[in-house]
């Protein structure tokens, strides 16, 4: 039996946006997160006393490697060494391979795979043979179809693992870097497939294994929930996958609804209630959505008083160093009849129809591409997913309609 771990995109060197009044003690953990998270899970690998540790790509976030991120793996890559653990690379697309020579020189234990593949046979403690294949990207691009790439070498009866940083054609919110079908991979026959590029943890096939660990540690708000790597105990007909976090930073959204509330105070009281219901010691980001329809709407889609209560969030209500309310994001509503509105010939019917107009738009992202595509802008601002841009017309919608009818009614 094989015991070994997989991981991917551990993003060495990527920064996770802080803000100027975080207080001095969570600035600091957050900074550290990513090192954090890959030294947890060395830890994990010495104390299973793996027979080697994969990495599926995107080791460092950038093309230029800092010398800090080398510096660390180096470090990390004796303690492995030291327990005779090897640990086998390839580099994805943000960290392709480069010419120019690294920084520092790596341990014996690293193998890092070239831009072909090429398997390395290995035998663990158990005289278990074993097959490794991979390969890395040789520029930040790579848009061929790797499986062609991938050749069952070797004996039938010994285990053939492959490390792949790609893109299987139904994922969708990565660049579609090389990309390939799950039927592909199956066709080739190895045992286990150590993927990575997608941030999102994903069992695609059960036998033979086919996984994204995902990403290791969270570097927004859209990568919500634990992160870290897979455990695996791999034999000739089974798989055990064992899930373990390494996150010391978590990012997680809360929906709070205004339904039979009457006073902020009571608004700020369940935020607190049901954030404290979700952390424990480690560090949490937290995006709050406020929903639902009642007489808080009016005064919370007041701009200055979205700003008031995240900074009554953030300065009087969650002074521990391990919380802090990243955003507030109000999708309140008035009480809106949408159906009687669409169908009056005036302002509030031409509001609602514009909307309805813009969600039905086949190529939603069309609607923000002028903005996103102007050559000073683009440089500020990254692009949307269709999910985001929905969500601010029906911000914007309420904004438009909830003053509108107000004034309507005082008629």
């Amino acid at each position: 039996m094989l015991r070994f771990i997989h991981c991917a995109d551990i993003h060495l060197g990527r920064s996770i946006r802080t803000h100027y009044d975080m207080p001095q003690q969570l600035t600091e953990k957050i900074k550290r997160a990513t090192y954090d998270s890959f030294e947890e899970l060395v830890c994990k690998a010495i104390e299973k006393n793996v027979d080697f540790v994969l990495i599926s790509g995107d080791i460092y976030d950038r093309e230029q490697r800092y010398l800090r991120g080398q510096w660390f793996l180096k470090k990390q890559a004796e303690r492995l060494n030291e327990q005779k653990i090897p640990l086998y690379i390839i580099h994805g697309n943000h960290d392709p391979l480069i010419d120019s020579k690294d920084k520092t020189t790596m341990p014996d234990n690293v193998h890092i795979f070239k831009k072909d593949v090429k398997p390395i046979y290995i035998e663990n403690k158990d005289h278990d043979r074993i097959y490794i294949y991979g390969f890395s990207y040789p520029s930040k691009a790579f848009f061929d179809n790797p499986a062609p790439l991938y050749q069952h070498v070797g004996d039938r009866d010994a285990y053939h693992i492959a490390l792949l940083h790609g893109q299987e054609k139904t994922q969708f919110g990565h660049e579609p870097y090389a990309p390939f079908t799950v039927k592909e991979l199956v066709e080739k026959d190895f045992d286990y497939w150590a993927l990575g590029h997608i941030h999102k943890r994903q069992l695609l096939h059960h036998n033979p294994p086919i996984i994204y660990s995902g990403n290791i540690q969270g570097g927004n708000r859209k990568e919500t929930g634990e992160k870290g790597a897979y455990y695996v105990e791999l034999t000739k007909s089974n798989a055990s996958l064992s899930f373990f976090n390494t996150a010391s930073v978590l990012w997680e959204t809360i929906s709070i609804s205004i339904d039979n509330l009457n006073t902020i105070n009571q608004l700020a009281d369940r935020i607190e209630e049901e954030v404290y219901k979700r952390i424990d010691n480690r560090v949490y980001l937290f995006t709050i959505h406020i929903i639902g329809n009642g007489v808080l709407h009016d005064q919370l889609i007041e701009d200055n008083e979205q700003q008031n209560l995240l900074a009554l969030m953030r300065n009087d209500i969650f002074t521990t160093p391990s919380v802090w309310i990243d955003h507030i994001n109000v999708l309140t509503s008035p009480s809106i009849d949408r159906e009687r509105l669409r169908e009056q010939e005036h302002l509030l019917g031409d509001i609602v129809r514009i909307v309805d107009s813009l969600k039905d738009e086949k190529d939603i992202s069309s609607v923000v591409n002028p903005v996103f595509s102007h050559p000073i802008m683009k440089k500020y601002i990254t692009d949307l997913e269709e999910e985001e841009i929905l969500e601010i017309i029906d911000q914007a919608e309420k904004k438009l309609l909830s003053p509108l009818i107000s004034e309507v009614e005082k008629l």
